[in-house]
């Protein structure tokens, strides 16, 4: 056998001496000694408690998108972010905009590949909850107590504004936290090489945030005089030196993103920084509230931390003088810009609490608990007085927790209520009837209206983003209909051509226009489109719409809307009563006189309806079916403003003792939103009760084909939004009086001058009541 190199037979050596120590279990015994030391009973306990948190609000926000509840901003919007990395050229300049605007992006973008928004919603969870753990790592280090730094991590899981985060859909602020308070341990831990990499990457998650490394290492100046440091030696000392690369690297990031046009100042701030309403006195009582509510819970310690302060000036500049409504109480606990000040509201309770209680050496504290002495000395002396700050910080956190976060018992109860049920209440029918809809969409087509509640159907589906309903107006005219060119909000040159448009009309987003109060509303634009002749109704699926440029005819998909409305859904007039469920009235008599109407027994409930024939089936019970007892149902419109029909009914056609069913059937030839049935007498012996009103869908209809003016137009060639037109009015059964006339039915409008029209002589009336005659 030939000789064996002697390097060669050092590195067998060497082979069998680490086998050796395998089997030895020498690495073993190492690793669980490391692993004791670290994972010690407070941090095993917050483990725990992250992973229950992660897991429930998890279950929030992923009920909330399939329940048709998230929103295109922000859950849409930054995953399009996200797919842009790897779908859209980039050109040197866009890098450079998109690294100093939001360079966060860049980091997070593997979270698309998966394509699931699911996934982005567990995952903003679970990095809102790790800040317990370089929390509890500083707070150890500061005050040297572990069970003291325990009471604060969890307490910060208990803080309540934190939910709104986690509420409102996907933000990249919410790496925020975590990343400040991963950089603020490896800066009291002497990691400075780590502790400027955390903080600078806390200031890429979103634009200006790189003010924050910037403020952090202006006060390092301030400590360093604190600690005698001399102004000669602060380049000698790490912390000088890293204030020096923070606030080079921040000053440049500022700099550069400042250079793209500070226009962006004020869309970070929500479009409210230039408001010429801004002031500190606007909604004072409210803002001094916010704060109190932000500082309470944590006994106002943050104000005993010069840090915390300084670094807290900006969201307490935003929140006295921008006067934008997500910063105050209670918009502030269902909007992420929490994250502007949760991180030094924590540093700064640790700050203030090391201020407070004496010094104490880290080596002195194990992070156990001896349970000799706790058995010795009884649970109260091994805490200490140490601990009754900590304690009471919990209990404070925990009773807020039970007022204002999502869980709480109590919550329903206050003007910040999250509303957990409803918000969370899943229909996957509806969902998939969505996702259906979106299929039916050409995928190289880009020219599309959504709703805002429907982030699925981004990213990159169309590869342009979508137009939503605040992008488009305010003012439409009939030539933007004839051309696909209409005005966009964005610029006074700007305009959208849109080729389809997907609406939810089961969700209030439907109606209300979130995002701009002062343009049209899905609603709105929807019976612009249709009515113009332009567009038809390609698919129905039960209130999941699509409307299509230049289809006609019946729609190729269909689902007929189908509910029941318990009485309990609907306004209950002033001399009804609710009795197990259902809305009753004894021996009722008008004060109203010769009305064929009368006075209102119930309303609402509001629904927003698709063209097509309906049935409306109301379930009412009388005991008295013999007195000449006469009411009228309605079925009405745009709050009221649009009567589609009018049906009488006499007590004889209901059954005494029985519930009756009284059908009404209507039909729709445009969209209508607001929909009530509503119900209204004079004189009623006996009692009378409403169960529900059973609504179906019998067929979808095709859409008119006269063209109407858009409601969202104003001025010259224009009609005022606020005019309505009657549908069938070969529906509405004229009601004799004692005269033998027929009696006017009623309608809603505006106080004001307006002009009536009739089969009698017209008048010009002036209008002091919302219920007035038509004629």
């Amino acid at each position: 056998m030939s000789p064996v190199h002697s390097s060669s037979r050092s590195g067998i050596v060497s082979w069998l001496r680490a086998g050796s120590i395998l089997r030895g279990q020498g690495i073993s015994r190492r690793f669980v000694q490391k692993a004791r030391a670290i994972l010690t009973p407070p941090v095993l306990i917050l483990l725990a408690a992250t992973v229950l948190y992660t897991a429930y609000w998890s279950w929030v926000s992923i009920a909330k998108f399939y329940a048709l509840n998230a929103s295109i901003y922000d859950l849409g919007v930054n995953a399009e972010s996200l797919w842009a990395v790897f779908n859209l050229p980039w050109s040197p300049g866009q890098v450079l905009f998109q690294v100093t605007f939001a360079g966060w992006v860049f980091v997070a973008s593997p979270l698309i590949l998966f394509r699931s928004y699911p996934l982005l919603l567990v995952v903003q969870s679970a990095v809102l909850a790790a800040p317990v753990f370089p929390l509890y790592g500083a707070a150890r280090r500061l005050l040297g107590r572990s069970w003291i730094a325990f009471l604060l991590a969890i307490g910060y899981l208990l803080y309540f504004p934190l939910a709104g985060v986690n509420w409102f859909d996907f933000h990249f602020e919410a790496f925020f936290p975590l990343l400040f308070l991963t950089g603020y341990y490896c800066y009291v831990t002497k990691h400075w090489r780590w502790a400027a990499i955390f903080l600078l990457l806390s200031g890429t998650v979103a634009y200006l945030y790189m003010l924050y490394p910037l403020l952090f290492a202006l006060i390092i100046p301030l400590e360093l005089v604190y600690d005698g440091v001399a102004v000669r030696s602060w380049f000698h000392d790490p912390r000088g030196r890293l204030a020096l690369m923070l606030g080079g690297v921040a000053l440049i990031f500022l700099g550069i993103a400042m250079s793209f046009g500070g226009s962006g100042v004020d869309q970070a701030t929500g479009g409210y920084l230039h408001d010429a309403s801004r002031g500190i006195t606007v909604n004072l009582d409210t803002k001094v509230l916010t704060l109190f509510l932000l500082l309470s819970p944590l006994l106002f310690l943050p104000v005993f931390s010069v840090r915390g302060v300084v670094l807290s000036t900006p969201f307490l500049y935003l929140l006295f003088n921008v006067n934008f409504p997500p910063f105050e109480y209670p918009a502030l606990l269902s909007h992420q810009y929490v994250t502007l000040i949760v991180p030094f509201l924590w540093m700064g309770t640790m700050e203030g609490l090391r201020w407070i209680l004496p010094a104490r050496k880290i080596s002195q504290d194990s992070g156990r608990w001896d349970m000799g002495k706790v058995r010795s000395r009884g649970l109260h002396s091994t805490l200490r007085p140490d601990y009754f700050i900590p304690v009471a910080m919990v209990v404070l956190l925990s009773s807020s927790a039970m007022v204002f976060e999502p869980y709480g018992p109590w919550n329903r109860y206050t003007t910040a209520s999250f509303d957990l049920a409803n918000a969370t209440s899943v229909n996957l029918s509806l969902f998939n009837d969505v996702s259906e809809v979106l299929s039916m969409i050409p995928p190289s087509n880009p020219n599309v209206l959504l709703q805002y509640n429907l982030p699925q159907a981004l990213p990159g589906r169309w590869g342009d983003p979508p137009i939503l309903p605040g992008f488009v107006g305010p003012e439409i005219t009939r030539t933007d209909m004839v051309n696909n060119t209409f005005p966009c909000s964005q610029s006074p040159d700007c305009v959208v051509h849109i080729d389809y448009a997907v609406a939810d009309l089961t969700h209030p987003a439907y109606f209300v226009n979130p995002m701009e109060p002062g343009f049209p509303g899905m609603a709105t634009l929807l019976h612009d489109l249709l009515g113009s002749g332009f567009y038809g109704v390609e698919a129905d699926l039960a209130g999941i719409v699509l409307v299509t440029r230049g289809f006609h005819g019946p729609p190729l998909r269909f689902a007929p809307f189908d509910r029941t409305i318990p009485a309990t859904s609907f306004v209950m007039g002033p001399n009804m009563t609710a009795e197990q469920g259902v809305y009753c009235t004894n021996n009722f008599s008008s004060p109203v006189g010769n009305s064929y109407a009368g006075t209102t027994l119930w309303f609402g409930p509001y629904l927003s309806l698709a063209p097509g024939s309906y049935m409306a089936n109301f379930s009412l019970y009388t005991n008295d079916n013999r007195s000449p007892n006469f009411m009228t149902l309605d079925v009405a419109g745009d709050s009221g403003l649009d009567i589609v029909k009018i049906v009488p009914v006499r007590s004889s056609l209901l059954i005494q003792g029985q519930w009756t069913t009284i059908p009404v059937q209507f039909n729709l030839s445009n969209f209508l939103a607001q929909v009530e049935f509503r119900g209204y007498t004079q004189n009623w012996s006996g009692t009378r009760c409403l169960s529900k009103v059973s609504l179906v869908q019998l067929n979808a209809t095709i859409p008119m084909t006269v063209p109407t003016q858009p409601r969202a137009a104003l001025g010259p060639d224009k009609v005022a939004p606020h005019v309505r037109s009657f549908h069938q009015t070969a529906n509405i059964i004229p009601v004799p009086n004692r005269k033998g006339l027929p009696n006017p039915p009623l309608f809603h409008t505006r106080p004001g001058r307006c002009r009536i029209g009739s089969p009698y002589p017209s008048a010009e009336k002036r209008v002091t009541d919302r219920r007035i005659p038509m004629w």
